[in-house]
């Protein structure tokens, strides 16, 4: 493909600022509106910077229901296969059918991206894609063997708390760091609801992220009641307050 200079100077931008890409490029599927545009919060961009600037210490993000967190994933996954050739990421989630959901979204994002930036995939499945610059994504559901021979460079667990249940922790987690490569792999967990920030006791160090629902704008305590109304108030603490 034949690049203009403004496409040129748009994907070196990209290339390095991934909260730019996200933020300018990046279309989430909307229930009503379909592929769209959206308003990346504080804290997203917030989290999006820790996870880029990640090192092979262990990262927990812990956030209240329905806070973009596996759409952060996928839009920051994207932008690193788009723009680093050769990588190898992993997501493990907790059932096949959340797996091809993550894998649904991610597509989703990258079909809605410019026709120049998008870019050609000799692999793409509903269990992971490999783009034609090597970059390569797998996913796996929890198992106590998970990652077994694979060599990663970035190993996100997509809410943890529901993965652990399915398989002891320290088994998988036994077979998985391994996996991480010996000069800066990263490994992310990241979920939703009170059962997430306790995950931090599994390491004997690890940083941590979290925001509940005060963080997006347009949750006020007005907002609060009406879902303590729904669900009840210990129901509500345990899907939106991480304490």
């Amino acid at each position: 493909m034949q690049y203009t200079q403004q496409q040129i100077l748009e994907l070196i931008k990209c290339s390095e600022d991934p909260i730019y890409f996200i933020e300018k490029y990046v279309k989430v599927a909307h229930p009503i509106h379909g592929m769209s545009s959206i308003t990346w919060h504080p804290f997203q961009k917030r989290y999006l910077h820790t996870v880029h600037t990640a090192d092979n210490t262990p990262l927990v993000g812990a956030f209240g229901r329905q806070m973009g967190m596996t759409t952060m994933m996928c839009a920051y996954t994207l932008w690193e296969m788009l723009f680093k050739s050769n990588t190898n990421t992993m997501i493990v989630g907790f059932s096949q059918f959340h797996i091809q959901q993550v894998m649904s979204r991610l597509y989703a994002m990258h079909d809605a991206l410019p026709s120049w930036m998008q870019l050609a995939m000799q692999v793409r499945n509903k269990f992971g894609c490999q783009f034609k610059n090597g970059a390569h994504l797998t996913t796996q559901v929890a198992s106590r063997n998970a990652g077994r021979g694979m060599t990663l460079g970035r190993l996100w667990i997509d809410e943890p708390a529901q993965v652990f249940k399915k398989t002891e922790a320290y088994e998988m987690l036994a077979s998985l760091v391994p996996c991480l490569h010996t000069s800066g792999g990263s490994l992310i967990l990241a979920g939703s609801g009170r059962e997430t920030l306790p995950l931090a006791k599994l390491f004997s160090h690890c940083n941590i992220f979290r925001a509940d629902w005060r963080a997006v704008p347009d949750r006020d305590r007005a907002w609060a009641d009406h879902m303590i109304a729904m669900l009840g108030e210990a129901q509500f603490k345990r899907e939106y307050e991480l304490d």
